[in-house]
């Protein structure tokens, strides 16, 4: 398998397997970006409503974060994709 150049793959002009990616992998349909970011900001919002110290909930919002994203990748969790029928 060739070696893929990081900058085209984030720009959307790389193929991975047999598909070409259409922008950057952040917008990519059904991906968990934009929820994972959402439960952080949750968390840490809601930690600091508990008085708990801002560094303890920035850390605890950035954890929920990763932990989202990388069960997400792990256990190939998407979100559903809205298709018009035809």
């Amino acid at each position: 398998m060739p070696e893929l150049d990081r900058r085209k793959l984030m720009a959307g002009r790389e193929y991975v397997g047999a598909s070409r990616i259409d922008g950057p992998l952040v917008f990519v349909r059904g991906e968990l970006y934009a929820s994972a970011a959402w439960a952080g900001a949750l968390v840490l919002v809601g930690l600091q409503a508990f008085g708990v110290s801002p560094v303890i909930a920035a850390w605890s919002g950035m954890a929920s974060v990763l932990c989202v994203r990388l069960l997400s990748m792990a256990f190939r969790i998407t979100l559903p994709i809205y298709s018009e029928r035809k």
